[in-house]
């Protein structure tokens, strides 16, 4: 559950977004992207669409904000929908500014919530295509303070649907509606009941057949806890009304005499029958003890006429219900027959995976269930069975100490950061490894995994073929099992650098700060500070470099650069890169060049905050 860390401020922030503008933040040529396709400035803080349909003629988005991390995140109100129009986004905000009340969320570590956008209100989503949602966050980093990060996942709109799929398809119709409270206890009875009435005799007759059971008499005066009579009520349909519509009476029996009732929706089906959304609301939250039962007249026109009641679907509070009866709708096929496919995220590119061998069963539609066996060649597959995915040495993740001065140590190696990704998130997953050099060799144990979650894991140096055992338990979705996976993965490859064609700086750069920024490079055991000119040029390729948190090799910084705007920047001029703990960029010729003269001059001054010209 969402809550509010900070107040409700006066004033708004405003997003400007001029509708259908090209997008400005650089990916503007970006491909399209497949449904689902998400992205983060920070590991670990994510978004993905959960559910698009539509609700009272408005689109809707169901977001899955999920903090995976360590640290804690704030998130708010602001977001933007962008629609890919050929190979460029475009924006689709509707106003030339859109405005929203600035509040701050906060979602723990290692928690995640759901918040549903009304995404037609703000933007033109009108027409159907690939459309991405863009928000953004804020991680708060220990001992650095607040970082931002920015999010996006894609999603696809035309043939959306009601987040109740139970209901019938249908086309809303004109109605009107009375409740008329006309109570009649009677044991045994069951409800919601429907009755037809076609004409005035029908009408009549009804009447004359039920007044002993129910109270449907004129009433000469109406309290706070009745409402007019149902001959009161009926006045006004006399053949004159039925020779253009007809009546539907829906009889409801309630707990308390204080619940009232609200038709939410009245439409016809693909089958022609009539399908009506009735509510049962408590005014004041709390109801006397007394029973009560309704009669809810409907008014309809004939061109929406069915002859019986069985012809008339009642859903009352979202549930379908006939006589006092639950009807289960029929149970539509399951999404997977087949257990679902992972990808697998490595530094080096994606890798689709399909299970091995597996147990799985599947709830069909006529309430039987089957189950398949699949047995796999061996445990694990034959090595040239698969694939092999090459991992360099440079993106092993190792544990850095940073150490003043200008120093980063090495204390652990954890080896390769890989991410699992599941059309459908499993109950668990297993995971197990072998080398490369003793597969099919039944007395050789398999080996351990340095695991992060159910969705990621560190994969080892050398050459291993890696297990994922994955449970999905029965939620309702009409199918479970277990199944087998596998991925041969080398880590450890040489690497070379290579210096970058054209400068790696993030599309909104940090501008604006003083002559006067004072900048701190760590040489050894030396220390060396100082303000203006270089210390300017140095924090601005610094800080707006932009760092990959997937392309951080295990080659060692030889410097170490503290700004005013961000600490901890590592330097490695031999290899080309810099790094910090968002990740690690290469370094251009002349940013190279430039890095070398700022540092040959500080060793040159040899003094404590030298002024630079």
């Amino acid at each position: 559950m969402k809550k509010a860390l900070i107040a409700i401020l006066i004033t708004a922030l405003l997003f400007s977004f001029v509708g259908c503008k090209p997008s400005s933040d650089g990916n503007a040529n970006a491909d399209p992207l497949a449904h689902g396709e998400v992205h983060t400035d920070f590991p670990g803080v994510e978004i993905r669409i959960a559910q698009v349909y539509t609700e009272e003629g408005k689109n809707k988005l169901k977001v899955i904000w999920s903090n995976n991390t360590d640290y804690e995140v704030m998130y708010g109100e602001p977001y933007a929908i962008q629609r890919l129009d050929g190979n460029e986004w475009v924006s689709c905000s509707k106003d030339e500014m859109t405005a929203f009340t600035t509040v701050g969320y906060a979602l723990k570590a290692g928690k995640e919530i759901s918040k549903t956008y009304s995404i037609s209100d703000l933007f033109d989503v009108s027409q159907p295509g690939t459309y991405r949602f863009k928000s953004n966050c804020s991680v708060s980093v220990n001992g650095k303070g607040w970082q931002d990060c920015a999010l996006w996942a894609d999603f696809t709109l035309g043939n959306v649907k009601c987040p109740d799929d139970s209901k019938e398809t249908m086309t809303e119709v004109e109605w009107a509606a009375q409740y008329i409270r006309t109570n009649g206890y009677q044991d045994g009875a069951k409800f919601p009941r429907v009755e037809i009435i076609k004409n005035a005799k029908e009408l009549n007759e009804y009447y004359t057949a039920n007044n002993q059971t129910f109270d449907l008499e004129r009433k000469d005066k109406v309290y706070s806890d009745t409402t007019i009579g149902f001959l009161d009520a009926c006045d006004q349909y006399d053949e004159a009304f039925f020779e253009e519509n007809y009546l539907i009476f829906v009889l409801l029996e309630e707990g308390s005499g204080s619940v009232r009732h609200e038709v939410r929706s009245v439409g016809q089906t693909s089958d022609k029958k009539i399908s009506v959304s009735i509510d049962s609301i408590l005014p004041d939250g709390a109801g006397t003890s007394d029973m009560a039962e309704w009669h809810i007249i409907l008014e309809l026109s004939r061109n929406v006429f069915v002859e019986t009641p069985s012809d008339v679907l009642v859903y009352w509070g979202d549930v379908l219900r006939w006589n006092g009866n639950v009807v289960e709708p029929p149970k539509p096929e399951p999404a997977f027959k087949t257990p679902p496919a992972g990808t697998l995220h490595t530094p080096e590119g994606d890798v689709t995976l399909t299970a091995a061998g597996y147990d799985w069963t599947v709830l069909n539609s006529d309430g039987t269930a089957t189950t398949t066996i699949a047995d796999q060649a061996s445990r694990p597959l034959p090595k040239d069975s698969l694939e092999p995915v090459i991992i360099e040495s440079k993106y092993a993740e190792t544990v850095y100490a940073y150490v003043k001065p200008g120093k980063y140590e090495a204390t652990d190696s954890l080896g390769y950061f890989v991410k699992l990704n599941w059309e459908v998130d499993p109950t668990s997953v297993t995971y197990a490894c072998w080398p490369d050099t003793v597969w099919q060799d039944d007395s050789t144990r398999e080996e351990s995994v340095v695991f992060h979650d159910d969705s990621a894991f560190y994969a080892k140096n050398g050459g291993y073929i890696y297990e994922f055992a994955v449970t999905w338990d029965d939620t309702g979705a009409g199918y479970h099992g277990t199944a087998n996976y596998y991925v041969y993965i080398v880590g450890g490859a040489e690497h070379n650098h290579q210096v970058a064609e054209e400068a790696q700086t993030v599309d909104d750069p940090v501008t604006g700060y003083c002559g006067n920024t004072q900048t701190t490079l760590y040489i050894g055991d030396k220390e060396y500070s100082f303000m203006y000119g270089h210390s300017v040029t140095l924090t601005d390729i610094l800080v707006n470099l932009n760092y990959d948190p997937m392309r951080v090799c295990r080659c060692r910084p030889e410097y170490t650069v503290d700004t005013e705007f961000g600490t901890g920047y590592g330097i490695n001029l031999t290899a080309g890169y810099a790094r910090c703990d968002k990740g690690q960029a290469d370094l251009t010729q002349e940013q190279i060049d430039t890095i070398t003269e700022i540092i040959e001059w500080a060793e040159t001054t040899n003094c404590k905050y030298p002024i630079d010209n």
